[in-house]
């Protein structure tokens, strides 16, 4: 059953609430904050997987990180390539090695923690400056491949023989499968033919 009796308080409750809010009540924004919330938790992740890997090289915390750290990186990692274009590669380089940077951390995490009203500097590098980069990082060992172990070797060396038009370890183990798999069809085929000639012989005795 239904108290109607409790009406005018729930009236009275609701122009009480408005009077101190002095004005309506907000339509409640869910999706909109839980997709903020969304991307919050992926910025602090970030932020921690960042910290993580400059734990050797500096002694702040994540706020420290967040604030001054990130835009002083990402400045000085951007600076050489947009200035000097590939040529400027190696001082890039360089500078994630002396911090044991990835390049995760520079195409990814520096570039997700940029804030809102700052300028995107990864939009106006061009592709061919990226691409040099992409080489040059995957020919060489990282202090950051620590981190990863063996995975990061081998993802290394994939890029490096796709990057060559170069066979790689999973081609090289599908070849092999395929050779197995002809030569066990053949065997079998073989085996048929082997069996089936008895009975050739049988019918001929039989005329």
């Amino acid at each position: 059953e239904q108290n109607w009796s409790l009406l005018p308080v729930q009236a009275a409750l609701t122009v009480r609430v408005g009077t101190h809010a002095r004005g309506s009540c907000g339509f409640p924004g869910f999706p909109e904050w839980f997709g903020k919330n969304s991307t919050t938790n992926k910025k602090k992740r970030l932020t921690s997987e960042l910290a993580m890997h400059l734990n050797s090289s500096v002694s702040g915390g994540l706020e420290a990180v967040r604030l001054n750290y990130v835009p002083a990186l990402r400045d000085r990692l951007m600076k050489p390539m947009l200035e000097q274009g590939p040529d400027g590669v190696d001082a890039t380089i360089a500078a994630m090695d002396e911090y044991g940077l990835s390049r995760d951390d520079l195409f990814e995490s520096l570039r997700e923690l940029q804030f809102s009203n700052s300028k995107d500097v990864f939009a106006t590098m061009d592709s061919k400056t990226k691409s040099a980069f992409t080489r040059k990082f995957n020919q060489g060992t990282h202090k950051s491949q620590a981190l990863g172990g063996g995975d990061v070797t081998k993802k290394r060396k994939r890029a490096v023989e796709s990057d060559m038009g170069l066979p790689g370890e999973e081609d090289d183990d599908a070849a092999s499968e395929s050779d197995n798999d002809e030569a066990a069809a053949a065997s079998v085929f073989k085996a048929k033919k082997k069996k089936a000639a008895p009975k050739k012989k049988a019918a001929k005795k039989g005329r």
